[in-house]
């Protein structure tokens, strides 16, 4: 293939480049000018010779197909790889005229006043130019125009796992080597990407991407498939090749959990409750003397008492010390020394949800608008009488504090006190001694760093110094912080009028799809919580078979390879209601014999 050259210098000319002499030829003839514009242009190639014409360049969406000469009808339905952008390939100018920074090159800039237009300037190295794909730290993926892949099957996988985090199927419509080119398969929906191959053929680059939605997410996806799970727990399946299915989708989505909730509350700090965390811990080990020591563990303050514990839990089972430690489950998630000291709550369970779903009661089984409306007014009355009450505290802090740290300070008063400093002390608790810092307001045990009060070894010095107790406790719990927290004010609605449509026209609810079976009324109860309502409390739930030794039933009933003593109970049992059976029969003749005995006599 030949290729025209035309140079933009002081005087216009035109080369025909064949060989690279003719390129160096070139740069002789125009060695006195300090910027040579190149302009490029492909011409038509023959058996026997070349046939020079005014052509363009265009690529279709194919990227392999070039239609060179004459005139081109454009597709709406096709993309188009052509990059619009004139590249200009300059000389450098002496530092003195130099505009640009150290870090920039000049062919980044682009001009546009010396070009014409049926000539289609090429500069090869620029379409590599891009951002290359790596996943987000929290595994999320990320898809923008100009992204770079290193070939077509990254660009799949990843196009794969953004679908599936996204929650909407797409329609390939083109899935080849050459291009590949997706839409959302909702109808209406105008969410399209298009990638293909750069200059060199393999790389992959997004040329187009719509990335705005109008449908609604949903909850069940076909990309995700068996070999996408595979690969995504492939280092687990390695170490246990027998994970059950339940297992899997366990972890798949927590995984999926933790990443919504870190992108969706940046500042939030989430965690495990560890009442469901022992729920799901029963169900493998339901000894009791592990499950109080799992409390031991998950309520540690400090670092060494955590691992003392855990000492403790490996020595009574090690398989239940190592089900904690999964990197599935990371303690930061749920232990209680790895809470952030800036929330100043050393909770361990999500409880305060429990109390709400206490207090809002029957209103739950009210529809949307009734309900939304019941709990308005719940916490409207709430917020006042609650800003009445903190307005006339007149302590420091509040009475339930208080309370807290009265009984702090009588637990303080069997520590030993010995004074080092202004504010420095060591303070001895039975066997073990720890470094109090008044001043810094920190204590080894640690309790007084994450829930922000003073603990029974700061009090113990806070008395021995006669000070106020109150003015060691974190601002949080002071009656000022109270009052803020209940001054807003909810403010009175007017009735709720669902015939007002306002200016979105009719709002239709949901599409109602009946799932087979009776509807359920109450909640999901958990696998140690037993049945709801009143039981009989003196047999115990637990049933164990003296055939097989297992949980959940008895010999009567157990799968397992039937034994003398199985077969003998049936056997049993069945001679007895035969027996039964037989005597009501009996008993039924005699007294029909009876009957008819009297009515003949009669």
């Amino acid at each position: 293939m030949l290729i025209l050259i035309n140079t933009r210098t002081l005087t216009s000319s035109k080369i025909l480049i064949n060989t690279d002499s003719d390129v160096l030829d070139m740069f002789k003839l125009n060695s006195k000018c300090t910027c040579i514009h190149v302009y490029a242009s492909l011409l038509n190639c023959e058996d026997n010779g070349v046939g020079v014409g005014n052509s363009e360049v265009v690529v279709s969406e194919s990227d392999d197909e070039w239609s060179v000469g004459g005139e081109y009808q454009q597709d709406d339905s096709l993309e188009t790889d052509y990059d619009p952008s004139f590249i200009v390939e300059e000389e450098r100018h002496d530092e003195n005229n130099d505009e640009l920074s150290d870090y920039e090159e000049k062919h980044d800039l682009i001009t546009f006043e010396h070009f014409d237009e049926d000539k289609v300037p090429i500069y090869f190295d620029r379409g590599m130019n891009g951002k290359l794909f790596v996943y987000e730290p929290n595994g999320k993926v990320k898809l923008e125009i100009g992204l770079l892949f290193v070939d077509v099957d990254e660009f799949r996988a990843a196009l794969r796992d953004f679908v599936i985090q996204e929650g909407f199927e797409i329609e390939r419509i083109k899935n080849e080597k050459a291009r590949v080119t997706a839409r959302c398969a909702a109808d209406g929906c105008c969410w399209r990407i298009h990638a293909s191959p750069t200059l060199d053929g393999k790389t992959y680059k997004i040329k187009t991407y719509n990335h705005v939605h109008s449908c609604i997410r949903t909850s069940k996806n076909s990309n995700a498939t068996s070999t996408w799970i595979a690969n995504k727990l492939e280092s687990k399946l390695k170490a246990d090749p027998n994970m059950s299915y339940a297992i899997m989708k366990k972890r798949v989505v927590g995984q999926g959990l933790r990443n919504a909730v870190t992108e969706t509350f940046t500042y939030a700090k989430h965690r495990y409750c560890c009442n469901h965390l022992l729920n799901n811990f029963k169900l493998n080990f339901r000894t009791l003397l592990l499950s109080t020591q799992f409390w031991v563990v998950a309520m540690a303050y400090n670092e060494f008492v955590f691992e003392k514990a855990m000492d403790k839990l490996k020595q009574m089972s090690c398989e239940a010390a190592n089900w904690l430690l999964d990197p599935e489950r990371p303690k930061s998630m749920w232990a209680r020394h790895t809470i952030d000291p800036e929330c100043k709550s050393d909770h361990v369970t999500n409880n305060v949800c429990e109390s709400f779903n206490s207090w809002v009661g029957d209103d739950r089984k009210k529809t949307i608008l009734p309900m939304l409306e019941s709990i308005t007014c719940r916490l409207m009355s709430r917020f006042q009488r609650r800003y009445e009450k903190g307005c006339g505290l007149e302590n420091i802090t509040t009475p339930k504090i208080r309370k807290v740290l009265h009984i702090t300070m009588q637990d303080g008063r069997v520590c030993g006190v010995t004074y080092a400093s202004d504010d420095e002390f060591q303070v001895k608790d039975g066997f073990t001694t720890f470094v109090v810092n008044l001043r810094t307001r920190a204590c080894g045990c640690n309790y007084w760093r994450l829930s922000g009060l003073p603990c029974k070894h700061a009090c113990a010095c806070i008395s021995y110094k006669r000070a106020n107790v109150e003015m060691f406790c974190d601002n949080a719990y002071t009656a000022k912080i109270y009052c803020l927290a209940y001054k807003e004010i909810i403010h009175p609605m007017l009735e709720l009028d669902t015939n007002n449509k306002g200016g979105y026209g009719q709002i239709d609810p949901p599409t109602l799809r009946r799932l087979p079976g009776r509807p359920r009324i109450n909640r999901m109860r958990g696998v140690t919580e037993g049945p709801a309502g009143p039981h009989d409390a003196r047999r115990s739930n637990t049933v164990r078979c003296s055939n097989c030794n297992e949980f959940g039933h008895n010999i009567l009933g157990c799968q397992r390879d039937q034994t003398k003593k199985q077969k003998k109970l049936k056997i049993r049992r069945r001679n007895q209601m035969n027996d039964a059976s037989q005597e009501s029969a009996s008993s039924l003749n005699g007294a029909s014999s009876q009957v008819t005995h009297e009515f003949g006599s009669n």
